[in-house]
């Protein structure tokens, strides 16, 4: 997913956080991370918005991150 999110870089507007499950289990268990890759969007108090989980083309990705 890292590869498809580098790709489509330029294309995206948001910051994107890439979080390591292994060493950040407080994320995982906040926001119940149970299978990768997931992508959250959250506002800026951290709140879950949106969620999409499992490996996606990078139009799906952009598609997204736009909703």
């Amino acid at each position: 997913m890292a590869k498809v999110i580098e790709t489509a870089g330029d294309k995206i507007l948001l910051p994107i956080e890439d979080i390591d499950i292994d060493t950040n289990p407080v994320l995982v268990k906040k926001y119940q991370i149970r299978s990768v890759p997931t992508l959250l969007i959250v506002d800026v108090d951290g709140r879950e918005l949106s969620r999409s989980v499992g490996v996606s083309s990078e139009d799906v990705v952009l598609r997204f991150l736009a909703s």
